[in-house]
């Protein structure tokens, strides 16, 4: 190999070593359990055929395995509003904030985090 190759390879492998830990960094999330309680926030908005479709804003103390705590934004989908006093696993990224949330039993909270939200 000559160097022009050598430093095209150097080049090549810098460029995807970080573009793989951005990819890494950007994507990584932490999940986050959580008691739903009232609604933050109402909000109505309209599609390109001018149907209305509300969103229900909350802001949810969210506990993670290690003992961090976080208040999280939470905007529902499709209109749905969630029921109060049901518990949630919020999946959290510090780039996209709540990416996905899913409602869970009480069975599915960790135990130290289940006697925080009781």
């Amino acid at each position: 190999m000559n160097s022009r190759s050598n430093i095209f390879l150097i080049i090549l492998a810098v460029v995807i070593t970080g573009a793989t830990a951005a990819f890494v960094t950007y994507n990584h999330t932490t999940d986050y359990y959580g008691q739903v309680g009232n609604v933050d926030k109402v909000s109505t908005d309209k599609d390109d055929r001018g149907i209305s479709t509300k969103t229900y804003q909350y802001k949810i103390q969210g506990y993670t395995t290690n003992g961090d705590s976080k208040v999280l934004t939470v905007k529902s989908f499709n209109g749905h509003k969630f029921t109060k006093g049901h518990y949630i696993r919020m999946e959290w990224s510090k780039y996209q904030g709540v990416r996905d949330y899913q409602g869970i039993p009480r069975s599915e909270v960790p135990g130290k985090i289940a006697e925080k939200l009781k």
